[in-house]
């Protein structure tokens, strides 16, 4: 379990750190084939007002690792803390409702736990990474049933790393995992999949997924090369967008039932990384996978990569983070979105912009169409509970120390005007 923790924390801080071909089924006689920004692309200031912000060292809530907000009803907020297994609800002005404790085994209670999702019916889901179960929650947080992803082979096994609502079923992101033993060898057959399930556990269909062997003797690690899917985007028609490359520009459409209705792609010339982040990455994996494999090779892509984040807008467009959502942009902005209709059309780029000119770093999430959340502190918190997993010491530990130093917090935001 621990194994499997440390090579998770691993990969999902490298993540972190980290246009339309018509079909006949999906925007039939869309003639550009996938529109990209022109030279002079419409551009949308978003300016934002603050609500209410909670977890520094001036409040009572300390976070450990959270990665994402939930919206309630009545317009409260669920934030899931990865780390200390636990959820903490804030009422609309941010004061702190409960702390609902998930920690251990069994029945509603969940060891490294994702985030959580809101069902149309006001249940909550949340999905535990291994072994890979889905536990349902009333509004309250009172556990009522279980979803387990099992094999009665032996030599069968499931990870999840994310669970969503489509419509009145649920999407799981994970990996099947397949052990084969041969003379001298011991392997790994690992499917990451995206999948739609009904509540009672049934597969209801194979959207997307991608094979990969470990072998254990020798095994390598080639991040270019990787193409495990960590999130995706479901439309309120029930299509499902996927980010099927590392490296390029390129969102796959399914129906729920898995069928490819088209993609959008364009070309993006991708951001390349520090030598210090390299380095970093390089010590983390090797911290990591030393505990498992006895010969190994890992190989640093030099680029983020190209998707991190999808997500759809009230309106019904599709708001995409890249590896330059975050950088290279104008003064006082704080982060840029390519914005995309249902059919694939890029309609603008969005830039928010944060109400004052504190230096801040962090990653935002949108609640709804009105509210932001920003998360300062999780590339250093992941990568302080990836050092802690990996066992690391020395110069890792150092690095971890120098480069990632800012506490955990979430500032609510509103927006106050566009133009």
């Amino acid at each position: 379990m621990k194994v499997c923790l440390a090579l998770r924390a691993a990969l999902k801080c490298a993540l972190v750190v980290a246009l339309f071909v018509s079909t006949r089924a999906y925007a039939e006689g869309h003639a550009n084939r996938g529109s990209a920004p022109t030279s002079t692309p419409v551009v949308r200031r978003i300016e934002l007002q603050e609500l209410w912000r909670v977890g520094s060292d001036d409040t009572a809530v300390a976070f450990g690792l959270v990665g994402n907000a939930m919206p309630l009803t009545g317009g409260g907020i669920a934030v899931l803390d990865y780390q200390q297994d636990a959820v903490f609800e804030f009422s609309q002005r941010g004061e702190l409702v409960r702390r609902v404790d998930l920690s251990g085994d069994g029945p509603g209670r969940l060891r490294c736990p994702t985030d959580p999702a809101m069902l149309p019916d006001g249940r909550i889901a949340v999905a535990q990474c291994f072994p890979a179960r889905i536990d349902i929650f009333g509004g309250n947080w009172d556990y009522e049933k279980s979803i387990a992803l099992s094999s009665n082979n032996a030599s069968e096994e499931y990870r999840i790393e994310s669970v969503m609502a489509c419509g009145e079923d649920l999407v799981v992101l994970g990996e099947h995992i397949t052990k084969i033993q041969e003379p001298g060898r011991f392997l790994h057959r690992r499917v990451n999949f995206v999948d739609v399930i009904a509540r009672s556990g049934a597969t209801l269909a194979r959207v997307y997924s991608h094979e990969r062997m470990v072998d254990f003797a020798n095994n390598v690690f080639d991040e270019d090369h990787a193409r495990y899917v960590h999130n995706v985007a479901i439309g309120f028609g029930g299509e499902i967008y996927v980010p099927t490359k590392r490296n390029g520009y390129e969102i796959g459409v399914f129906d729920a039932r898995g069928q490819q209705l088209g993609r959008i792609a364009r070309g993006y010339e991708p951001v390349k990384r520090s030598k210090e982040v390299i380095k970093y990455l390089t010590e983390s994996y090797h911290a990591a996978m030393e505990r498992v494999f006895p010969r190994f090779k890992i190989s640093i892509s030099p680029c983020e990569p190209d998707i991190s984040f999808l997500e759809f807008t009230t309106p019904g467009e599709l708001r995409v983070t890249t590896s330059r959502s975050y950088a290279e942009n104008a003064a006082q902005v704080f982060c840029r979105y390519d914005i995309y209709s249902l059919r694939g059309e890029f309609l603008r780029y969005d830039d928010v912009v944060l109400p004052d000119d504190e230096a801040r770093s962090g990653q935002l999430r949108w609640l709804d169409d009105e509210r932001i959340v920003l998360i300062t502190g999780l590339v250093d918190a992941a990568r302080g509970q990836d050092a802690s997993n990996s066992g690391a010491q020395g110069s890792l530990n150092e690095m971890v120390d120098d480069m990632y130093d800012m506490p955990m917090e979430i500032v609510v935001y509103r927006i106050s005007h566009i133009n």
